[in-house]
């Protein structure tokens, strides 16, 4: 009997050790604190959405065009799909003479889908085609640097307000594209003007894109004051 209770206290002891967590709030300063704060228990629940905040995956757009000297193309309804899934690399504060954030996210298996129409050349070669598109990165690395204040919100707690921001795209992620019912001049060519057609479009409809994330995310912001973000559990 002495031995059962010896046990069960030890359990007892473990279990309350394990749970015994408190609220360690972030430092400014503390770069590493701020980043495992959005790992832990930020990201996903911005992604997702909330009341007045439009979840981040997928991102929805009415339309895109893109007229060139030699082509015209237009996304009709695209979507981006894979936002949840991407990896949050780091925050980082800086307080100098001007306050600057920087958010870096490594995203695997962004796909884009969307109606499409295209006619003209690139590269000699001539295409016009109607249908629907998609295109799918394998990893798409995105920086996101601004200017930040914090400000006191209506519900009178600090919160973080983003007053400028510069998107650093990737160009050198690999993508796979599919264009149904694209025809060439001469036939055949239809994946090889596919792939140059999204490369010399890609920064431009992903600009699209990411801006609306990036409004999304100073909603987020303005809602949910900086007590509730940057933070972190952590054991007593």
């Amino acid at each position: 009997m002495m031995l059962w209770t010896l046990r069960f206290l030890i359990v007892l002891f473990y279990f309350r050790n394990a749970f015994a967590l408190k609220k360690q709030f972030c430092a400014p300063s503390d770069n590493v604190c701020l980043t495992k704060a959005v790992q832990e228990h930020v990201y996903d629940k911005f992604v997702k959405g909330l009341n007045g905040v439009e979840p981040s995956d997928p991102l929805y757009l009415d339309k895109v065009i893109v007229n060139q000297a030699n082509f015209n193309y237009t996304l009709y309804r695209p979507m981006l799909l894979g936002m949840r899934n991407c990896n949050f690399m780091k925050l980082r504060l800086t307080q100098d003479e001007i306050s600057k954030v920087t958010y870096e996210l490594e995203c695997p298996n962004l796909t884009i889908k969307a109606g499409y129409e295209v006619k003209g050349t690139i590269n000699r070669i001539q295409a016009e085609g109607k249908d629907f598109c998609e295109i799918a990165f394998g990893v798409y690395n995105l920086n996101i640097s601004g200017i930040y204040e914090r400000t006191m919100g209506d519900d009178g707690k600090l919160h973080f307000h983003i007053l400028s921001y510069n998107l650093e795209l990737d160009q050198k992620a690999v993508s796979t594209v599919s264009y149904h019912n694209l025809f060439t001049h001469p036939t055949g060519m239809d994946d090889y003007f596919g792939k140059n057609l999204e490369k010399q479009t890609r920064d431009l409809v992903m600009k699209k894109f990411l801006n609306k994330y990036v409004n999304n995310l100073k909603d987020f912001q303005r809602i949910v004051p900086i007590e509730e973000v940057h933070f972190r559990f952590v054991s007593e």
